[in-house]
Formats: C-alpha cells, structure tokens, sequence
C-alpha cells in the first residue's frame, strides 16, 4: 500500500514502489479525503479522485490499482484501510509513505507506525531529498546494528530496487559501525555470514569509531553523503519518547540525503539508540 494521495504530487512515492515491486508485486495507490462523511460523501470526490489515479496508472503505463476514502483523520484512515485492505489472506504486507517535513507530522508517522506494527505490517517512510533526488542510482547504503534480523528487509528491499534497470549498476554496501578494532574480524565474518543467509551481493564495510564521543549520527552523514540512497533501521520507541525520538531521526536524516527508513513486522533494530 503507498499512501500517495494524487500519484503526481508524489512521483517519488511511485517510483520507489515500482522499483520494490519490479512489475509483479500488487501495488495500491491510495488518496486519503480528510473530512466529514456525512458533507463529502455525496460531492463525488472519492469517484473524482480515484479517477485521476487511473489515468496516472495508465498514462505511465503501470501495473497497479487506485483507491481512495474518505476519513476523519490521515492516521485513523491509515490505520483502519491497513486493516480492510485485501481480498482473503491477500492482504498488503507492507505499508509505503512519505516522511512528513512537519514536526508534529513526523511525531503522527511513529505513533501511526506502532499502530500498523500490530497489524504485523512493515512500514517504510521516504525521506525524499529534493536537491539529490536518487543521484547517479550508483551506491545503495544499508545499516546495521549488528543485532537484529531487520537487515534481512533491508538487504531485500536493497536488492529488490537493485533488479530495476536504472539500478542495475549500483552497489550495495552493508555498514556496521563497531567500537573498537579488536571487533573487526569477528564483525566481517558475521556479515558475510548474513549476507550469504539471505542471498545479497553486498560490500561489507566496518567502521571503528575514532573515540567513544563520536557520535553515530556524524558518522551515518559522513558515509552516506556520496550515497544515492540509504536505508535505516528504525525503532518502536516508548509513546512517552516519540517526540525526543522523531527529532533525533530527523536531525539524522538531514544530514544523509535521500533514505528509506524501513521498520520490519518482526524486530527492533534502531541506529540511534546507541549513540
């Protein structure tokens, strides 16, 4: 499911889901109408804006199909269309949006993502980049903590975008970022090990923090800038810690240019809650 509204509006939504389906997964584009039912149900706008989803499928010659609700709120829509959306046990595992420029906005995306966790959905935001766009689509930076299995998504959804032909020359590079050099070895080993479970061609690179105050978040920046695209683990923190937490991750992502924050259905894997 993307939440896209207008399918034009947010063209990188689009693109990122038809990298991530390469044509055969079943994509939704859905316009969410925030509002009273009872003074819009009867004006047409579902139908209206449906329609101009369609056109936008078939204009750009794509494979998926256009809904589009009425609701009295983004999040509460979001969550119950997650919930209803489906045909049987074919029913979307993964839910596709836009990290909000507000900070309020980013605050709803992580109390709307606990919600869809769940519901045992992986939830993916595109912090887009305007001024770098995807680049030169040459190198693909996942990070690691180094503990949980939200690589394993990382890495396929890396993969996944890899198979598309304007990535098909592009790199993946595995990081982990590791506090001393002693761990080097036993680190590298470990993530050749991960990246044969799962079958990804990938560069594994450690890096060893230069002293105990360097931070994580510098460290991210400094990597990632010649990326094209990054993607990061986020957590299901405390509702208590939301705000702190969504500010610390946006201050993150500033810094790195395009990413695709990815939370799995099945782990807690966070870079920032080390350092």
């Amino acid at each position: 499911m993307v939440f896209t509204g207008q399918p034009h509006n947010r063209e990188q939504l689009v693109e990122v889901s038809r990298w991530l389906s390469l044509g055969q997964g079943l994509v939704t584009f859905f316009q969410l109408i925030v509002g009273d039912i009872n003074k819009l149900a009867g004006k047409g706008l579902r139908e209206t804006a449906r329609k101009h989803i369609r056109t936008y499928i078939l204009q750009h010659h794509m494979t998926a199909f256009a809904e589009a609700e009425i609701v009295p709120s983004f999040e509460v829509g979001a969550i119950i269309i997650a919930q209803a959306h489906g045909i049987g046990a074919l029913e979307p595992n993964a839910i596709l949006l836009g990290w909000s420029r507000d900070p309020q906005g980013r605050i709803r995306n992580l109390s709307m993502m606990r919600s869809l966790m769940t519901l045992h959905k992986s939830v993916l935001f595109l912090r887009y980049d305007p001024e770098q766009g995807f680049g030169q689509r040459r190198i693909i930076n996942v990070w690691w903590r180094g503990q949980s299995s939200n690589a394993d998504l990382m890495l396929l959804l890396a993969h996944l975008i890899r198979q598309h032909r304007t990535w098909r020359e592009a790199e993946i590079r595995l990081l982990l970022i590791i506090d001393n050099e002693e761990g080097a070895e036993p680190s590298r080993a470990h993530m050749k090990q991960l990246l044969a479970n799962v079958r990804v061609e990938a560069e594994p690179i450690i890096i060893v923090r230069p002293t105990p105050k360097t931070s994580y978040t510098s460290l991210i920046a400094d990597w990632s800038r010649n990326a094209d695209l990054t993607l990061l683990g986020i957590k299901l923190s405390a509702a208590e810690d939301v705000e702190a937490y969504s500010h610390n991750l946006h201050e993150l992502v500033q810094g790195v240019g395009t990413v695709l924050l990815v939370r799995s259905a099945e782990v807690d894997e966070d870079l920032l809650s080390t350092g």
